[in-house]
């Protein structure tokens, strides 16, 4: 995994993500810089500056800087550069975005996932309630909730679906408006 340096060039304030069941503390600039046995290395550090638009997690800039007798920036390293990976890296590792306490909103707490398996026992009010947290998590840091749900929890799409759709009539996805 990169290694994620944040250096806020101002005191980060925090504003409310996805429907408010998160918070960001942003604006931040991040540091990113991919270490031996990364996944998707690069030579290059990337500088993003991330900010909330829109109610999620978002790049508002970034720079790729060229390391001391490294390669030169091109438009191939450009187009290799995960950002949308980074963002949500940056978010979990940073402390960068926090769960809002369903009992006292003026509290936030780092942001657990459910155990991969806690939903092998089918759809119950409980599974229910974290296919919910794992779906604001998805839209506060700009992923999409069905492909966290189908990459990291082994949930097939269209269960997935039938499982998000339940968890907004019985109120636990809060949507943005």
């Amino acid at each position: 995994m990169p290694r994620y340096v944040f250096k806020p060039e101002r005191l980060p304030t925090p504003k409310d993500v996805a429907g408010g069941m998160f918070r960001a503390m942003v604006p931040t600039t991040v540091h990113v810089q991919t270490a031996p046995g990364d996944v998707e290395p690069i030579d290059h550090t990337v500088v993003m500056d991330l900010d909330v638009v829109d109610d999620r997690l978002v790049c508002t800039r970034i720079e790729v800087e060229m390391p001391d007798g490294g390669t030169p920036v091109t438009t191939e390293v450009l187009r290799r550069i995960p950002v949308g990976r980074y963002i949500r890296e940056a978010a979990a590792t940073g402390l960068l975005v926090l769960e809002v306490d369903r009992n006292d909103r003026s509290k936030a707490h780092p942001f657990v996932p459910p155990s991969r398996d806690f939903a092998e026992y089918g759809m119950s009010d409980e599974v229910l309630r974290e296919v919910a947290r794992l779906y604001h998590w998805a839209l506060a840091t700009g992923e999409a909730p069905l492909g966290l749900l189908e990459r990291e929890y082994d949930i097939p799409r269209a269960k997935a679906s039938r499982w998000i759709s339940t968890a907004r009539r019985r109120g636990y996805v809060k949507d943005a408006g």
